[in-house]
């Protein structure tokens, strides 16, 4: 039996980072879309110097200097080569997969807990951007810092191994704030986990066996005091009726599956046009649900699942914190670390059901192992119509690139090329948006080129900007306007 069980665990040891590459690789191009051309840009060719000035200064209106640098790290190797960046960057996904299922497992001591988290969050609908995009990268990096972060305090409070793992955990946090402001939420966790978990091991739990969580909270009110004055790129605003409405939006993307380009108030028009996926998604996601939730409630809600109370209460808590720095935007990358709590939450909901109706008949195992499958479609089917849209962009790219080489021929150096209407997005994978001024400089350094997107063509009148050069984008061609 033990031995069954260890081959078990290694099969899904296997098989989860498998599946989930299989699931991503549809998406992948050659050829860097919207921010991807400055950001590569920018880090290119960085001197000591410039490295320093990362760390010592805010880039942009951001401070990311751990992301900038791991930018720079791969244009090293793979200059403008897409597809290199996004193994790196799947292969850094799968190791979130990882820390999740590990410190899932460090908090129930239980491995398919483990294994069952790791792969609902790797499944999960709303992560396609951050695998996706490479500019959104740092929301998967933030999240191996956070993680490693509390893995290693874990490892401290409660096998009581201190041999740097306290020091690892307070640099792992510095580098998560290094990489993107959403994790300053971070810190608050380190209390909750002594409170949650290190309180329920510890039985002699004393306030002194605090002390460690100091100095998180003592960094975390450094880094809001500086990264508040030095101010933010554009203004963040609250008011009740918009944090309503980023709040559902996060609820219909986590766990609903909604396809997170539906989800903006701008996406009224593709809910009339296309109406009928995201409606099909929705009901079904509904429909399983309610299965898990009757077998749940049926079989098995005070036998299992309330074994784990605290781990709960951290997830929720995770969850919740995690939300609070992205209460005034919407996106499908901002969602990312939220889903974490998300993922602890249901493998334990899915596993107090495979516990309890282990020894009930074949009909009602059928029942569930069809609520999987249905679930588990349902996210890969959304998945792939990201991934469709997001390999449609960077094609798109490479596409408009290919026709601008055999125009910038038969026009004289130093001209000015107009192109109207190229798209910003593709349903929201991200197309041309702040690329064709990097573009510019690298491919035609001769000619200037000025583009209007599709977004901006209502602002304008073509007429008062046609010149000999002007192009306009329809149907995937570069049509030169007379």
């Amino acid at each position: 039996m033990i031995r069954n069980k260890t081959i078990l665990k290694k099969i899904f040891f296997i098989l989860i980072p498998v599946s989930i590459t299989i699931i991503f690789i549809p998406g992948f191009t050659n050829s860097p879309v919207a921010d991807d051309w400055i950001v590569i840009q920018r880090n290119m060719n960085l001197t000591f110097p410039d490295i320093l000035k990362l760390f010592t200064s805010t880039n942009f209106g951001w401070y990311r200097p751990i992301f900038e640098l791991f930018i720079y790290l791969c244009s090293l190797c793979f200059n403008f080569q897409a597809i290199d960046y996004h193994v790196v960057i799947l292969i850094l996904y799968l190791f979130v997969l990882f820390l999740v299922g590990k410190i899932s497992f460090l908090l129930t001591e239980e491995s398919g807990i483990g294994f069952l988290s790791a792969f609902i969050f790797g499944i999960l609908s709303i992560h396609s951007e951050p695998v996706l995009w490479i500019s959104a990268a740092n929301e998967i990096l933030t999240a191996i810092f956070l993680l490693s972060s509390i893995y290693f305090y874990l490892v401290l409070r409660i096998n009581s191994k201190k041999n740097f793992t306290y020091l690892f955990s307070l640099l792992f946090m510095v580098a998560a704030l290094s990489t993107k402001e959403t994790s300053a939420f971070f810190p608050l966790m380190i209390p909750l986990i002594e409170y949650f978990i290190i309180n329920e091991k510890n039985k002699n739990f004393t306030l002194h066996k605090l002390i460690p969580v100091i100095p998180f909270l003592l960094i975390q009110i450094i880094y809001l005091v500086i990264r508040i004055t030095a101010g933010f790129p554009y203004e963040i605003s609250f008011h009740s009726l918009k944090v309503v409405y980023v709040l559902l939006y996060y609820l219909l993307v986590i766990v609903f599956s909604l396809p997170d380009n539906y989800g903006y108030l701008s996406s009224v028009n593709l809910w009339l046009t296309e109406p009928l996926f995201p409606i099909i998604i929705i009901l079904l996601s509904i429909v399983a649900l309610s299965g898990y939730i009757w077998l749940f409630i049926k079989y098995s809600f005070k036998k299992h699942f309330t074994n784990h109370n605290n781990f709960i209460k951290l997830s929720i808590c995770w969850m919740l914190l995690s939300v609070l720095p992205i209460l005034s935007m919407v996106s499908g990358r901002t969602a990312f670390l939220a889903s974490i709590g998300y993922s602890w939450i249901f493998s334990l909901f899915i596993f107090s059901i495979i516990k309890s109706i282990r020894n009930h008949s074949k009909k009602i195992k059928l029942v569930f192992a069809t609520i999987s499958a249905g679930l588990i479609l349902i996210n890969i089917s959304v998945v792939q119509y990201r991934c469709h849209y997001w390999r449609l962009a960077g094609w798109t790219v490479k596409n408009v690139i290919h026709q601008l080489n055999d125009i910038v021929i038969n026009i004289p150096r130093g001209e000015e090329i107009y192109i109207f209407g190229l798209p910003d997005h593709l349903n929201r994978a991200y197309t041309f948006r702040n690329a064709v001024s990097t573009i510019n400089k690298i491919y035609y350094p001769d000619h200037k080129i000025k583009v209007w997107l599709d977004t901006e063509l209502n602002k304008i009148s073509k007429k008062n900007y046609l010149n000999k050069n002007s192009f306009i984008y329809q149907n995937g061609n570069l049509i030169k306007q007379e």
